[in-house]
């Protein structure tokens, strides 16, 4: 039993500097490299769609929207949207984008991803 705990130290030894050698030359080899992005290329339509923000006139009103327009709103699933319809239901319409907060599930957090796609009309 001792013989083999013999040639395992050394052979455990000769192993760990064999990993350390390789990868410090394999470092060095490549730390001169420099590397270079290129920005010329126009970014995806559809990438671009998907993160550019809903302007006024496509806003989603609190007030009119149905549970699908609802969940078109960034971080609005369905049960944030029943959320805002019931509420509307329950207090009558929401009087400015702010009241949002006001909804189980919604906090200041999650209003201020979604205040850029939101807008409350009033009735007159």
């Amino acid at each position: 039993m001792k013989s083999r705990k013999v040639i395992f130290i050394p052979m455990s030894i000769a192993l760990a500097f064999f990993l350390f050698a390789g990868g410090y030359l394999l470092a060095k080899s490549s730390a001169g490299a420099d590397y270079y992005i290129s920005t010329e290329r126009e970014p995806d339509e559809r990438v671009v769609a998907a993160f550019a923000p809903i302007y006024d006139g496509d806003r989603i009103d609190l007030n009119t929207a149905t549970i699908d327009e609802l969940m078109e709103i960034p971080n609005i699933g369905e049960t944030r949207a029943q959320a805002i319809i019931a509420y509307r239901e329950e207090q009558g319409s929401f009087e400015s984008i702010a009241d949002i907060m006001e909804v189980s599930g919604i906090g200041e957090g999650i209003y201020e991803q979604v205040k850029d796609y939101i807008c409350v009309t009033k009735d007159d």
